[in-house]
């Protein structure tokens, strides 16, 4: 997977908080309640958005740190592979 579609990736998670964020508000100040009544709604609205967002930040957390050991591994795997590539060091020059 490039970087591209990473960001690509991380950009659209951000679009789809920012809608559901802006669209919960609407729908909550357009709704026929008591004031009392929305501001609870949103406070509740809020602490469940708060917990999702914790919840996507810890798994985009847990994917970012995957692909760091996968390419950490990978470095690892050619490294070694290069140290086997390598010709042998030359002998030094017998001095007679």
């Amino acid at each position: 997977m490039n970087d591209n579609s990473g960001q690509t990736f991380l950009s659209f998670l951000i679009g789809v908080i920012l809608g559901g964020l802006v669209g919960a508000a609407v729908a909550l100040l357009y709704a026929p309640q008591s004031g009392e009544e929305t501001r609870a709604a949103i406070r509740d609205k809020s602490i469940e958005l708060k917990e999702q967002a914790a919840e996507q930040a810890t798994y985009l957390k847990e994917q970012a740190q995957q692909r760091i050991d996968a390419l950490q591994q990978q470095v690892t795997d050619l490294q070694e592979k290069m140290q086997k590539q390598a010709p042998p060091p030359a002998a030094p020059p017998v001095a007679e």
